[in-house]
């Protein structure tokens, strides 16, 4: 999941072209966004054995929470900001939120089969910087 999320994070940190070029750069970087999410649904469904509704729940947390994510890293680029503590205070907020998303609708097993599979040390690891950032 790490990995997909920083494929998004680099995907969108590109800068387009001027013109017709910017368009279409735009038009793929949004399709690959899209297709990014679909693969985490995809995945998450087949691993965790989730039903219609969890599905919708997942991927409607997923695009909420990562085009949010995006209209804040944009921001943030925006202004120029060159300190990447705040670029990963942005990312752990977000998957913050999608570990929460994720425990209010995951049955116990499924909760336990997740954090078995890399969210608990994600989620350990993300405390530890959240800590930091807090003194």
């Amino acid at each position: 999941m790490r990995k997909v999320l920083t494929l998004l994070l680099f995907s969108f940190a590109a800068i387009s072209a001027f013109g017709q070029d910017m368009d279409k750069e735009a038009q793929k970087r949004e399709k690959e966004f899209y297709d990014s999410i679909q693969e985490i649904v995809d995945r998450q469904t087949t691993v965790l054995d989730l039903a219609p509704w969890q599905v919708f729940k997942l991927d409607s947390t997923l695009m909420h929470d990562y085009t949010a994510r995006e209209a804040r890293l944009k921001e943030i680029r925006s202004a120029k900001v060159s300190n990447m503590d705040i670029y990963q205070k942005v990312l752990d907020e977000t998957e913050e939120g999608i570990y929460n998303s994720y425990k209010s609708f995951l049955s116990p097993e499924q909760w336990e089969k997740y954090l078995k599979r890399g969210a608990a040390r994600e989620k350990k690891s993300r405390d530890k910087r959240m800590e930091k950032y807090q003194k």
